[in-house]
């Protein structure tokens, strides 16, 4: 029974392991290709930021005008913030994480909705206890279990 459990695993190993030379060519030039565009996405995001800075040092060094700084940097800014939408919806993980939080976040809620919230007294002087406390502030009689 061992040995066939170890077999079973070698082989779920081995097929993972070997899984991407039997791959189609199709989909190694899918992921190559989204895989470069999600780099050229973050080279052309560095580079906006990189622009954004220079463009606020040359202003601080009075080499640029008040109307043309505000005119540039809110062009810059305007790209950057598409380009950072753009980044956001090719890696399609934004929306699922934040609606996971916020679903952890209402069961949250609603079972602190349920239990009301005690907080711990020591049994041997009845002073009120930090909930992580293994001993009493007050007396220092072990409160909780070790």
């Amino acid at each position: 029974m061992i040995i066939a459990a170890y077999i079973l695993i070698a082989a779920v190993v081995l097929i993972f392991v070997f899984r991407p030379l039997f791959a189609s060519r199709g989909e190694l030039e899918e992921a190559t290709r989204k895989e470069d565009r999600r780099r050229k996405l973050m080279e052309d995001r560095e580079m906006l930021y990189d622009s954004i800075r220079e463009l606020d040092f040359d202003y601080r060094m009075g080499k640029v005008e008040d109307d043309d700084y505000k005119e540039t940097r809110s062009r810059y800014q305007a790209q950057a913030v598409g380009l950072m939408k753009t980044i956001d919806q090719t890696n399609g993980r934004p929306d699922v994480i934040e609606d996971q939080i916020e679903q952890e976040i209402a069961a949250l809620r609603r079972s602190s909705k349920n239990e009301p919230i005690r907080p711990a007294t020591c049994p041997d002087c009845g002073s009120i206890t930090p909930p992580s406390a293994r001993f009493c502030p007050q007396c220092g009689k072990t409160v909780g279990a070790e």
